[in-house]
């Protein structure tokens, strides 16, 4: 027989969670099938969320309060709902009626939850597409006001020519190169390439 449960997240700071608790009474649930957990102002850990999921077996009802418990973002929420209705796990959304996979069986009920997943694909390449435009705009109005973008070249050390040479010419280590310079072994060589990469790009300049 499957087994109705709850899941809701609720803040730390709500005082109205007794009228979630009479709609669970109304709607038959146990107490011992409800599962909450709490938002505070760093979010939520959903602990008790993946406690739910591995009791969760085929034809079972998971009833959730908002989409949203699902996941934090669309993309979460699409992997959510699509690992747990392809496991034959009935999703039934109380804010959105419609959603409730109860009322669909067999081809329809497939068609459905494929509308649904479908839907909130869209809604999440729009989200994306958005934050594109607006990372795009906001590119474009730095380099438009002067604002240099990207990480900045490594500076070089004063003595970095005079230690380069010394150790081009085999005077003094790798390892004592960089003790003089003070400098980490990724540093060395990373400041080594972008020199040697300058030098040949300013002889290829002048020709020589």
């Amino acid at each position: 027989m499957e087994k109705n449960y709850y899941y809701t997240q609720v803040s730390i700071l709500d005082q109205g969670f007794e009228k979630q608790m009479a709609i669970i009474h109304q709607m038959g649930i146990a107490e011992t099938e409800v599962f909450i957990d709490y938002k505070d102002e760093n979010g939520v850990e959903r602990e008790n969320y993946f406690k739910l999921k591995q009791l969760l077996r085929p034809e079972d009802i998971l009833n959730i309060d908002s989409i949203n418990a699902l996941g934090e973002n669309l993309g979460e929420i699409v992997r959510e709902w699509q690992e747990i209705t392809l496991n034959g796990i009935n999703i039934r959304v109380l804010d959105m009626p419609l959603i409730d996979t109860t009322l669909y069986k067999g081809l329809t009920g497939n068609y459905i939850s494929e509308v649904v997943v479908q839907l909130f694909t869209y809604f999440l390449e729009q989200e994306k597409e958005q934050v594109k435009n607006k990372q795009a705009k906001g590119i474009q109005k730095a380099r438009k006001n002067g604002v240099i973008l990207g990480r900045p070249k490594a500076q070089l050390p004063p003595n970095f020519n005079q230690v380069y040479f010394k150790w081009k010419n085999m005077q003094i280590t790798a390892v004592e190169a960089m003790k003089q310079l003070g400098l980490k072994k990724s540093t060395f060589y990373k400041l080594i390439k972008q020199y040697e990469d300058n030098f040949k790009k300013s002889k290829l300049g002048t020709g020589k």
